[in-house]
């Protein structure tokens, strides 16, 4: 299964790193579902005014966007919001 090299220290190193790499993704994955909701209920028009008026069907179709790209569109909300203010 592992090569000879791998010791046990190290398989128990490969199993802690691979341990901390999927609760990071989860973390990730997580932090993005808690964006998905505000961003939809009130920042995603904001981004994007042809949003007004979309089908609810179309917020399902950009769950896995919103999920993987949350950093992204959280910035372009906030930059969204700051324009609006000096309007």
């Amino acid at each position: 299964m592992y090569p000879v090299i791998l010791t046990a220290v190290s398989r128990a190193t490969v199993e802690t790193v691979a341990t901390a790499g999927l609760s990071l993704a989860g973390i990730y994955l997580l932090l993005g579902l808690l964006f998905y909701v505000a961003f939809v209920t009130r920042g995603v028009a904001r981004v994007d005014d042809a949003v007004a008026g979309s089908p609810k069907a179309f917020y399902l179709l950009i769950l896995p966007g919103t999920l993987a790209f949350w950093p992204v569109l959280l910035r372009r909300w906030l930059q969204a919001n700051s324009s609006e203010r000096h309007d």
